[in-house]
């Protein structure tokens, strides 16, 4: 709002192709100035994004450059820049300071950002406007369009570069002087040393930004010529198309070219080679960036351990910052982290200080480090989060300290196992160790057994047990991995006479062993009977590793060793927890079908019913007889198919995220789609093909959560969802596709999916959430499950995905600061709601209630959103029509639709049945008395810091106050005052009774029913014009700031914006009766009274000082956003900037008012303005 959208032009900002040495890159670089530096107004990753750029912000005149606040040392924004920025180490005030180098590159980065958006505009003009003459008249008769281009854009890029350099040399360097002068001032360095610093290092780094600015002019200038050239490249290629030569007349009618001299003289067989010279003489070889080189570092010990401390006690404030974020009783783990979060990074910079440790100390420095952490930090945490991040910690010394390994195995014998609590985190801890390869399950075995004491310390016995347990139910080891410890076991057993614990145990391991053995026999015998077919090659890569055969344990309790088929089983038949049972062999039997179902699916070429036939070599094999049977064969086969799915991937060039090969996971979708057609116990019943989806869909759950939470087995990749959104998206596709086999819109087949995917939450699986929202959004899913029929079963499934998704997003939109993957993730979810806006805006009015409930109070935009819908077949009327009666209009009437079930809330502390009573009689007076403290929060609730007050009740309160108020007027004589009924003395007690925080949830439940015209809307905005006038309370101007400020915080943010809200807000400013501009708060800041002025110049068209009486909305048609901005931007106006562009199209039809600039009333606890 005010500010000019980025430059086309600034769109790239890479040094010359081959500047860079190899593994080095600035790749990035252009969206980074284009996002944070080179005039850019809006983002729509989110509403709480910083809108004024610093590229376009004005110096005021003997300040400070733009930008210059905050920490000297802050990254660049520039990728990659601090390592080609020049900063002499010799200079006086970097040997006295080291640490002020860090500067130089920030100073650079703000100086390159603040340049380039007008050199890069004006050079690219300039040159675009020159080639595009001269090119036309010259190739007035080439008839090849790859001949004009070529030349074309060698010399827009030749003449854009070297009038950018000639440009912005000076300025340039005068604007690193005048950041490094800055940043060095607030960095406290010593004055007299700071002039020869200032003008070295932008002597030293001038180049270094000349052909930074250089590099984007030339590009950018090749992209508006092409564009400039489009019409002459497509009319050459259609004369080539008709086999004609090309001729511009318009260059050949004339004088030109016939009084040239021949050997400028353009042809009919175009340019020939010396003339194409004159072209060619402008390619220039690009110039040369190195990066500076520093000399290597090398750390004594003292120095090492000096820099671990300050490292470890800022993770330790790391660790406690998000404990504190995430709220009480909410688990965190590095996985949702990520690798750019500050806890990743510090242990990234421990593992580079071990690096730089002088060699003769390193080892002995390193060990002493993780003895440290393991004795002082993991031995001592209980804390799952913390143990985490320090085992991590471990893993990152493990390659500079080869000892680690050998010696974590005996520091681990010494944790204490006595009690209960102190064996769990025992096992905890190693299980975390053998997952970073810190230690292996065969090291610990000897160990444990010794403790053991041949089965004599009980202690160790039970976590020996719970151990096996454990690793067995996680795949992380098998049985010959623990022979010693199975020794003393039986031992163990021995001594107590083949009862107790122990001996239960074993007997457990034996039975599953047993069973296991015979399963495999059976598959072996069936597999043999069916000849083998060649293994494709995928399938061949995607087969597992081959079972080893073992012997079950003895009944002394001897070792024994199995494979891990087996393992699984007795993990399943030990552990409730862990409920997979895989036989012997059956991964090698699935891999074979795999084989034989590929061979037959490609020779089938997409035919359905030549597929069928694969149908009969799984009932042979009996895979399908079972329940079970079935459940272990879509797994295996599942399993097996991702795992070559993600290994097949190749890395694409530009790109760190390979390529993926789907030829499998394709193959694989199709079979699943076959056996939920044809393999079904009754393949005409539609509910017994809808159970066996069900069983597919959930299979393909349990495998996607168990890959998401860890690696296993044989596969220790990172998990990719990418192969388990193209299964997911090839089902959705070909079950809802028309077919006579499978009803599309049948309901039950849409609701196993989004039964599926309600389990797979982002709450649930955070690293499928991409993937979970693309396929909620799906054009074979959304559209198809928002249109069938009963209509509200499909809606109510929609809207229970919708609900999951933000209550995932909730406790991030709460911030002002959103990481990248969550802003990624806010701009989809936006795309998926205009959808919803623009396609089915029904569905977002039956249930704004609900989703106001999960929406936080800061994201107005996103709420905004929802109460702006209004049904297809209303036609609005005009807010800025002159003299609207609204209480006239037709539709004011009507009652609207809620669809979400408000009333539940109510049933919180027991309010609903009390509020009845009072409404009916006005009585117990003592209702009034305990309502407040009933709608706040529950201590749990107040803990976990989001607000004081239930929300919710409070919302619900309110809708269902409004609904009773609305039917006592029906049947209440006309022309009765709302401010009689019972529902008005709740409102008001509320308002004078609520604290700043409460009164702030309470205007906004109100607001949040200001939507399209109906008698809810139309009541409360009565109900919120009546309080602005009549409230009591003794300092009552602050209650109506607060009323003001609700309303005008959710106009500050782009369009849409819901219908009530403008006409309230229209005649809360236009008559005179509310005295509306004698508030002391409306002139109590000069910014403030330019808001208003603004808002009364927009919705008026006059002056507030001549408002019409009132009666009437009258004011010219406008837009609130076409009134001057204040100088300077308050908080909410830098929240609300940032909007989607999409929301502002969407809401174009609706006629609804542009942003404000401005910010009211008092901020509330718990209630930020400051959108994420």
């Amino acid at each position: 709002a005010g500010t000019p959208a980025v430059s086309p032009q600034v769109s790239s900002l890479a040094p010359p192709a081959g500047a860079l040495p190899d593994g080095a890159s600035l790749g990035g670089a252009s969206s980074a100035l284009s996002s944070a530096g080179a005039g850019a107004a809006t983002a729509s990753g989110g509403e709480g994004s910083a809108s004024a750029a610093a590229g376009a912000e004005k110096r005021p005149e003997g300040g400070a450059p733009p930008g210059t606040t905050g920490s000297p040392d802050q990254p660049t924004l520039i990728p990659n820049l601090a390592t080609y920025v020049t900063a002499n180490s010799q200079l006086p005030l970097f040997v006295q300071s080291p640490q002020l180098k860090a500067i130089v590159p920030v100073a650079v980065d703000r100086a390159i950002r603040e340049i380039i958006q007008p050199v890069v505009e004006r050079s690219v003009t300039i040159a675009c406007i020159s080639t595009k003459e001269l090119i036309v008249k010259d190739f007035a008769m080439e008839s090849s369009d790859a001949k004009m281009r070529k030349a074309a854009q060698l010399m827009v890029s030749n003449l854009a570069s070297s009038l950018a350099v000639v440009t912005c040399k000076e300025p340039l360097r005068l604007s690193i002087a005048n950041y490094l002068h800055t940043l060095l001032q607030q960095a406290n360095a010593e004055v007299s040393l700071v002039e020869q610093t200032v003008q070295t290092c932008a002597a030293d780094n001038l180049e270094l930004g000349c052909m930074l600015i250089e590099k984007a002019a030339a590009e950018a200038a090749v992209r508006d010529i092409e564009e400039a050239l489009g019409p002459h490249f497509a009319a050459r290629r259609k004369a080539q198309k008709q086999g004609q030569p090309f001729v511009d007349t318009v260059y050949t009618g004339g004088r030109y070219p016939g009084a040239l001299p021949e050997v400028l003289r353009p042809s009919r067989q175009g340019l020939g080679p010396q003339q194409l010279l004159v072209y060619e003489a402008f390619q220039r070889p690009p110039r040369q960036l190195t990066a500076r080189s520093e000399p290597a570092v090398v750390l004594d010990a003292s120095q090492a351990v000096t820099m671990y401390t300050r490292l470890i006690t800022a993770i330790e404030t790391s660790i406690s910052n998000v404990a504190k974020q995430a709220g009480a009783g909410r688990q965190v783990s590095m996985a949702v982290l990520g690798p750019d979060h500050e806890i990743p990074a510090l242990i990234r910079q421990i593992a580079e200080v071990t690096q730089k440790i002088n060699p003769g100390e390193k080892e002995t420095t390193a060990l002493q480090l993780a003895q440290t952490i393991f004795f002082k930090k993991v031995a001592e945490c209980d804390d799952l989060f913390r143990l985490e991040i320090f085992i991590t910690l471990l893993s990152a010394l493990r390659d500079e300290c080869k000892k680690l390994p050998r010696d974590m195995v005996n520091w681990v014998s010494l944790l204490p196992v006595n009690e209960e609590k102190d064996r769990k985190l025992h096992i905890i801890t190693i299980i975390l160790l053998v997952r970073a390869k810190l230690v292996q399950p065969q090291d610990i075995d000897a160990s444990i057994a010794h403790k053991m004491d041949q089965g004599r310390a009980t202690p160790w016995v039970e976590l020996a047990m719970q151990l096996v347990r454990q690793c067995l139910v996680d795949r992380l080891a098998v049985w010959s991995d623990f022979p010693h410890v199975m020794d003393a076991l039986g031992k163990a057993v021995q001594r107590s006479g083949q009862v107790g614990p122990v001996a239960d145990f074993l007997k457990e391991l034996r039975t599953a062993q047993t069973k296991a053995q015979q399963q495999q026999q059976q598959q072996h015998a069936a597999a043999s009977a069916t000849p083998a077919t060649p293994a494709t090659s995928a399938a061949a890569a995607a087969a597992g590793t081959p079972a080893t055969q073992g012997t079950a344990p003895p009944e002394g309790g001897a070792s024994a060793s199995s494979s891990g088929a087996a393992a699984a089983a007795v993990a399943g038949a030990t552990s409730a927890a862990a409920p997979r049972v895989d036989p012997p062999g059956a991964r090698e039997q699935v891999t074979l079908l795999l084989e034989h179902w590929i061979k037959i699916w490609n020779d089938a070429g997409g035919v359905e019913q030549k597929c069928v036939q694969y149908l009969t070599i799984l009932q042979h094999q009996n895979v399908l007889k079972t329940d079970e049977s079935t459940e272990v064969f879509l797994r295996i086969a599942a399993e097996v198919c991702v795992e070559f799915c993600v290994k097949s991937g190749a890395k694409a060039e530009g790109s760190d995220l390979p390529t993926l090969n789907y030829k499998v996971i394709d193959a694989f979708a199709s079979m699943l789609t076959i056996l939920v057609k044809y393999a079904s116990a009754d393949p005409q019943s539609l509910t017994s093909r809808v159970h066996l989806l069900n069983r597919i869909l959930g299979t393909l759950h349990r495998v996607l959560v168990a890959d998401s939470e860890g690696p296993r087995g044989a596969r220790p990749m990172a998990f990719d969802q990418r192969p388990y959104f193209r299964v997911f998206a090839n089902l959705l596709r070909d079950l809802t596709a028309p077919d006579p086999v499978v009803d599309a819109n049948n309901l039950q087949v849409l609701g196993a999916f989004a039964n599926a995917f309600h389990g797979l939450q982002p709450q649930s699986v955070p690293a499928f959430a991409f993937s979970w929202l693309e396929l909620i959004s799906h054009r074979t899913f959304m559209p198809t499950l928002l249109l069938a029929k009963p209509a509200q079963k499909g809606w109510m499934l929609m809207h229970r995905l919708l609900v999951d998704l933000f209550v995932f997003m909730e406790p991030y939109l709460r911030r002002s600061q959103l990481p990248l993957a969550i802003k990624t993730l806010y701009k989809g979810t936006l795309r998926v709601l205009l959808v919803l806006l623009h396609d089915f805006p029904e569905f977002l009015c039956d249930y704004h209630f609900s989703f106001c409930d999960v929406i936080p109070p800061n994201c107005i935009q996103l709420r905004n959103l929802f109460l702006s819908a209004f049904p297809r077949t209303m036609r609005l009327p005009d807010p800025f029509t002159p003299n609207l009666k609204v209480d006239l209009l037709p539709e004011i009437a009507q009652p609207p639709r809620i669809l979400s079930n408000y009333v539940a809330a109510l049933s919180y502390n027991g309010i609903r049945q009390e509020l009845d009573n009072y409404l009916k009689n006005r009585a117990p007076k003592s209702f009034l008395e305990w309502l407040p403290g009933r709608l706040r929060a529950s201590p749990s609730q107040a803990a976990s810091g989001s607000a004081s007050y239930n929300v919710a009740s409070i919302n619900a309160l309110v809708v269902y106050i409004g609904s009773q108020s609305i039917l006592q007027l029906q049947k209440s004589p006309q022309n009765t005052a709302i401010g009689h009924l019972p529902t008005m003395d709740v409102f008001q007690h509320l308002v004078t009774t609520l604290d700043a925080e409460g009164r702030y949830y309470l205007f906004n439940a109100i607001a949040n029913q200001l939507r399209y015209p109906n008698n809810h809307t139309h009541y409360f905005s009565c109900v919120l014009l009546y309080l602005f006038a009549e409230v009591t309370v003794e300092n009552s101007e602050v209650v109506q700031e607060q009323i003001t400020r609700v309303l005008l915080e959710r106009l500050i943010v782009h369009r849409p914006h819901p219908w009530g809200l403008l006409i309230t807000f229209i005649e809360l400013i236009k008559n005179p009766r509310y005295n509306f501009w004698a508030k002391e708060f409306t002139h109590c800041a000069q910014e403030i009274e330019r808001v208003f002025e603004s808002v009364a110049r927009s919705c008026m068209g006059q002056s507030h000082s001549t408002g019409e009486p009132g009666g009437g909305i009258g004011a010219p048609q406008g837009q609130l956003g076409q009134a001057a901005q204040p100088s300077a931007q308050p908080a909410a106006q830098q929240g609300a900037q940032s909007a989607s562009s999409q929301a502002q199209q969407a809401a174009q039809q609706q006629g609804n008012a542009g942003p404000v600039a401005g910010q009211l009333g008092q901020q509330p606890s718990g209630a930020s303005s400051v959108g994420p």
